[in-house]
């Protein structure tokens, strides 16, 4: 179990806690990237991902220092969260197509206009795709119970 916990907490380090600082390069500038096209952002910022991801893996030993070992109820937890983020995400997903998720009309409207989704999970909440990943993030972080895992949530 704890090289599981270890591998969960490396991988999430690793390569999900450079997504924020991504979505934040993105969106607030999200003009900027207009004018360069979704093949020159993906490419800019998927290459700073990478960046951030090696540098990440570079001090992981520093990163995942601190670890409160197994928590069978926090494990269980854990698994309810992934089974609700499963569940979320899959009823998410059937509203929207892969351009839209890959955020081709954000980047290029003119070129893949998309209305704004107001029927299913979207009436009760306004960003499932947010609120899934959320606890998908925390499921996990449940589970593998590292010191780092907690902050970057808390982020």
């Amino acid at each position: 179990m704890n090289a599981v916990r270890y591998y969960v907490a490396l991988i999430m380090v690793v390569m999900l806690a450079p997504a924020p600082f991504c979505w934040l390069l993105v969106h607030p500038f999200v003009r900027f990237w207009r004018r360069l096209g979704p093949g020159w952002t993906y490419g800019i910022v998927g290459s700073l991902w990478a960046l951030g991801m090696a540098n990440l893996f570079r001090i992981r030993h520093a990163l995942l220092a601190v670890e409160f070992g197994t928590s069978y109820y926090l494990t269980a937890l854990g698994l309810l969260l992934l089974s609700v983020s499963t569940w979320l995400g899959v009823v998410w997903f059937r509203r929207m197509s892969l351009l839209t998720i890959l955020g081709l009309p954000e980047l290029a409207p003119d070129r893949h206009p998309q209305r704004l989704i107001t029927n299913g999970v979207y009436a009760i909440i306004r960003h499932p795709r947010y609120v899934q990943l959320y606890l998908g993030l925390l499921g996990s972080d449940l589970i593998a119970n590292y010191l780092v895992l907690y902050l970057v949530v808390a982020l």
